[in-house]
């Protein structure tokens, strides 16, 4: 959760300095929620917390575990060790699944993403497995679409967002169209977005 009208902050940031600004598991949360947040991940255990949830660890039991000021354990190393795999197969299948489009000069990068995979992963795969893809776009069963474009790339990924009565930050943005999204039907989605 996010809110727009202090800089963006994330709720475990804005929680941090409101209640609990000298509490070290509140600041050590507050770290982790912002790596997450812009993906410029310098501690591995944002990721492979992430992880966890997309693999569809029990969250009740995290945030207890986190709330304690346990930010990795033995449980949870041997549950992404166990799941770890099946993210590394998703992410074969989503490059196996890219589209590679043209609009005006920015080449955009379509794929069907598993639900194992959190959007930042998915968009990061396809960023960095395809050199020609400026912006990735990454689409769910569930509807779900990201948007992630590289670096040097100058378009608001923002604005296709809201496109779709979505909306995000100029680098990363997220929105939902109305139809489940299959292999199969995996062309009609892209009809629709190019629409």
């Amino acid at each position: 959760l996010f809110d727009s009208a202090v800089e963006n902050k994330c709720s475990a940031e804005l929680a941090c300095a409101r209640f609990l600004p000298t509490d070290q598991v509140a600041k050590q949360l507050a770290h982790l929620a912002h790596e997450v947040k812009f993906w410029q991940l310098k501690d591995e255990r944002a990721t492979k917390l992430s992880d966890l949830l997309n693999f569809g660890y029990a969250p009740a039991e995290l945030i207890e575990t986190l709330a304690r000021g346990v930010f990795w354990n033995e449980r949870f190393e041997t549950y992404h060790a166990s799941h770890h795999q099946k993210k590394i197969t998703a992410l074969e299948d989503l490059m196996r699944s890219l589209v590679v489009k043209n609009y005006i000069s920015y080449r955009f990068g379509f794929g069907l993403a598993s639900a194992l995979l959190s959007s930042a992963d998915a968009c990061a795969r396809i960023l960095e497995g395809h050199a020609g893809v400026d912006i990735a776009v990454v689409l769910y069963k569930d509807g779900k679409i990201a948007f992630r474009r590289r670096d040097d790339c100058n378009l608001d990924v923002r604005t296709l967002a809201e496109l779709f009565s979505g909306g995000g930050q100029p680098f990363a943005s997220g929105a939902r169209i109305n139809m489940t999204i299959t292999k199969d039907s995996f062309v009609d989605p892209l009809f629709t977005l190019d629409s």
